[in-house]
């Protein structure tokens, strides 16, 4: 089942209610004390807006550490402990998902942190708003968020269902086989969901940074980012 974009704006912001349209989108406020999900996505700010930059105390595995990756709401679909993983690593660490299309895909960390505000985990995202990119970010309890959009704005938002904020390193993996996207934490499947985005270009891969900052929120990243891992599989 199709996972709206309403459902990773409410993730991210800890809303209990906003307007559930089907082509929901994220815009911020971060003055404001609540930022709101309003219907009918347009090209209004609400994702990331800054210069990419990786974050201190990032630890990259991989030849060329550059660039991309998804997964599940936690209500959406089916999140068994016991799920033969559908990850498999990726064939090479190039941190990049440029130009992957439709095709399969693995991202992997380790992320260890103590955040309690929303915070830019790993990202290629070149501004916060409709465009070509991927996103993985944490909410105010430490849960984990997936977004993945290409420029026809076919749309994916996973959350995981696992929370990550207790100063613990957490191995991440978030894939695309076969047209969903599946989530693990420490080996463990966490969330999955049908996903339709073509990934074109992207921005460089930036860690522990944020590009909705000034829009809803999200801050850079208390805590670190290792052993990264991206590529086709």
């Amino acid at each position: 089942m199709k996972t709206s974009a309403f459902a990773f704006a409410c993730f991210a912001l800890g809303l209990l209610a906003c307007d559930d349209s089907s082509d929901s989108r994220l815009r911020g406020d971060a003055a404001a004390a609540g930022a709101s999900c309003d219907a009918g996505g347009s090209d209004a700010p609400g994702r990331f807006d800054a210069a990419v930059q990786d974050a201190p105390n990032v630890d990259q595995r991989g030849s060329e550490p550059d660039q991309a990756l998804a997964m599940p709401d936690a209500a959406s679909d089916s999140t068994e402990a016991g799920h033969a993983s559908m990850c498999a690593p990726a064939a090479s660490c190039v941190n990049d998902l440029t130009g992957i299309g439709a095709a399969d895909f693995s991202i992997a960390f380790t992320l260890t942190t103590t955040a309690t505000v929303g915070s830019g985990v790993i990202s290629q995202r070149a501004i916060c708003m409709h465009s070509s990119f991927w996103d993985v970010r944490t909410n105010a309890v430490g849960a984990l968020g997936f977004e993945l959009e290409d420029t026809a704005r076919r749309y994916t938002v996973m959350q995981v269902d696992a929370v990550l904020n207790n100063g613990q390193p957490h191995n991440v993996q978030v894939c695309r086989r076969a047209g969903r996207v599946y989530g693990y934490v420490d080996g463990k499947l966490a969330g999955q969901v049908e996903s339709q985005t073509i990934v074109g270009m992207l921005a460089p891969l930036a860690i522990g940074t944020t590009k909705c900052g000034p829009l809803d929120g999200t801050r850079a990243l208390v805590g670190t980012v290792a052993d990264v891992c991206i590529g086709p599989i």
